[in-house]
Formats: structure tokens, sequence, C-alpha cells
């Protein structure tokens, strides 16, 4: 039944348009079957209920995310886990649900990057709704002195 009704509820307003368009009915001859068709699909969605709605947006579903970040090897401990909280929170305040803060701890580097061999690596997986928060969590990374490199992976949906 929903499809039903989002097919005619997304086609009304073209079909509203057409109705009132005089140059669309000057050019067919069909004019009475396309208006007998237009007011039965408007009598119909006019005898829904006052309280069903008609969706226009389907709901989004909740799109899983790998993080991670490399911090700098010289940051002391009490900062590290300053920066970690941090990152987190500028998730975790924009809707991210099922944080998981994995930290993998110092490694060695595949190649030197701004004279560090080493870093402090930490991953993260979560859930969001509203990907826009990936835009703030790349803002406050590339601000961040203390990260070396970023990056986010978005993980395929699992089949059921």
């Amino acid at each position: 039944m929903k499809k039903y009704l989002f097919f005619y509820s997304t086609r009304l307003s073209i079909l509203k348009e057409l109705m009132y368009n005089k140059k669309f009915f000057t050019l067919s001859k069909h004019n009475g079957i396309i208006i007998n068709a237009l007011s039965r699909i408007l009598k119909c969605l006019a005898a829904l209920p006052k309280g069903s709605r008609i969706d226009h947006k389907e709901e989004k579903e909740m799109q899983k995310y790998d993080a991670m970040y490399i911090i700098r090897p010289n940051v002391d401990e009490e900062a590290r886990k300053a920066l970690i909280a941090e990152i987190s929170a500028v998730l975790t305040d924009r809707g991210a649900s099922n944080l998981t803060v994995k930290e993998w701890g110092s490694r060695k580097l595949a190649y030197e990057i701004e004279d560090f061999k080493e870093g402090y690596y930490v991953d993260m997986e979560f859930e969001l709704e509203d990907p826009e928060a990936l835009n703030e969590y790349d803002r406050v990374c590339n601000i961040k002195d203390t990260i070396i490199r970023h990056i986010v992976v978005k993980l395929p949906k699992a089949t059921k």
C-alpha cells in the first residue's frame, strides 16, 4: 500500500501541472479521459484519513564507518587520551552511535611521515545516519597538529 501511495503522491504534482497546462490539452484529443483519470486519483488521495501521511522521503538507514588516525609518537599520554576523547566527542555529538575505539598503540610506519618513523594508531568503528558528521571529523583532524594521518572508510552493508 505504501508503494502505491508513494507512486501517486510523487506523480500528483506532475499530474496537477499537466491538468492546468492548457498547451498540453490543446495537443491532446483525449482530454476527457485524462481529466477523469486525474479526478479519480485526486479523489482517492482526498479520501485518505487525515492522520495518514504520504512520505516522499525514505527513512535513512544507519551506515557503518571505520575511521583511523595516527597520532605523533612524541605526544604524552594525558594529551593523547584527551585527543582521543575529543575526536570521539566530535562524532558522538553529531549522531554517531555504537562507537567503539580501539587503541592499537605505537607501531612502525610503512614510510616516514613528517620525519616520524612511528605513530600511535587509533581505530574507531561507528554508525551514522547523516554523513555530514564526517566533514567535521575531517576538519578537526586536519586542524590538529598532533594527528599525522587520518582516513574514513564506509563499510559495506551486511547482507541478510
